[in-house]
């Protein structure tokens, strides 16, 4: 048995993998392979040197002047149109005009901190992914096989994020970041034999992975934001915080030991026989409030997601909108009544008289509190 941890690319978002690797270790999780894509590639490196405490330490003290030149960054709006679609022909163009930002700030931090000595005595593999810019081509690196000289190279050859940094230059041959390729590398993963893998991904621009079928195997554990974390490069300390802590509360998440998709909340809003009360209220209009409470939601539902899928629609309907904050049942309880005496003169949950609305307001009624919600 094998354990493997993909890595997807996202730039700055890439701090939700510090976090999300921060609750993977106190859930005891040691992995024997690791695969990723630019700045994922970047971070498994550290990690797959066993230095994962010099890795957060990089990410608390970073600040965009270690990333590129003078700290200046493109539009983001610019940045979003080239690289989410990946138009070949305008790559190409900045490509061979060198309209890129100079990241020798970044390489040089990186480089600094980087031991190449622990990097090849630890035992776990590193595979990551880069774009071979002639015939746009997918190329797959086992890092530790290659001489040491190859590694800052071809590390930065899988995060050259044109048309943001420079293509890196190996041999006389061109490269661009993986994710023109795979930027959620869980194919590779197996191919350096992992049997069991962890995908830590942050739907960048909000596509969905290559090989998406692979996520859905048993002995997949997709982990992914719900929430917008960003932009790819916003380097601020302030969101570089926030996404480590989102990403830690996903993988908590993901293992059941917190609740929600779009907030956070303690595992501790208990409801017995809470489906079978909803089918014997609604009967076969029923179906409309789970599928309604589904929707958008990857995974399978249990009896405790779909209370607080609830409880997240009325948060939001109330304007409650600290998704950092883990709640627990008495928060949560404290916040919907607090909501609900602010907006007592017009709110928005007895604005409709849909069934949906009817169900939140029930909802209320039994288990929050006994305020007598009516529709209009």
């Amino acid at each position: 048995m094998a354990k493997g941890l993909v890595l997807a690319g996202g730039g700055a978002l890439g701090a939700y993998q510090i976090g999300a690797y921060e609750a993977l270790l106190e859930l005891g999780h040691k992995f024997d392979i690791i695969t990723g894509t630019s700045i994922g590639a970047l971070n498994g490196a550290f990690i797959a040197s066993d230095m994962f405490a010099e890795l957060k330490d990089l990410w608390n003290n970073m600040v965009p002047s270690d990333v590129v030149k003078d700290g200046e960054m493109l539009s983001v709006s610019k940045v979003s149109d080239i690289v989410s679609t990946a138009n070949k022909k305008i790559i190409r163009g900045y490509i061979k005009n060198k309209m890129s930002l100079d990241n020798n700030p970044l390489k040089n931090y990186m480089g600094s901190a980087f031991d190449f000595d622990r990097f090849y005595k630890c035992d776990t593999k590193l595979g990551i992914v880069t774009t071979q810019v002639r015939g746009f081509k997918e190329v797959d690196i086992d890092l530790k096989s290659i001489r040491s000289d190859y590694v800052i190279p071809y590390l930065f050859a899988s995060s050259a994020c044109t048309p943001i940094f420079p293509y890196e230059v190996i041999d006389k041959k061109k490269y661009i970041d993986g994710f023109f390729s795979d930027n959620l590398p869980v194919r590779y993963c197996f191919e350096l034999g992992a049997t069991e893998i962890v995908a830590v991904d942050m739907r960048l621009f909000g596509l969905k992975p290559k090989n998406t079928y692979l996520l859905n195997l048993p002995n997949v554990k997709y982990i992914a934001p719900y929430r917008y974390l960003g932009s790819m490069i916003d380097f601020s300390q302030d969101t570089i915080q926030r996404n480590k802590q989102l990403g830690y509360q996903d993988v908590k998440k993901a293992y059941k030991l917190l609740r929600g998709y779009y907030y956070c909340f303690e595992n501790d809003f208990m409801i017995d026989g809470f489906i079978n009360k909803i089918i014997n209220r609604y009967g076969s209009k029923s179906k409309v409030i789970f599928s309604t409470l589904a929707d958008g939601i990857r995974d399978e539902m249990d009896e405790q997601d779909y209370i607080y899928r609830t409880i997240e629609i009325i948060f939001d309907l109330l304007g409650i909108d600290n998704y950092y904050k883990i709640y627990s049942s008495f928060d949560v309880k404290e916040a919907i009544r607090r909501e609900l005496i602010n907006n007592a003169y017009k709110n928005p949950l007895t604005a409709s008289k849909s069934l949906f609305n009817h169900y939140l307001c029930d909802f209320i009624n039994d288990y929050i509190s006994n305020t007598n919600l009516l529709l209009n």
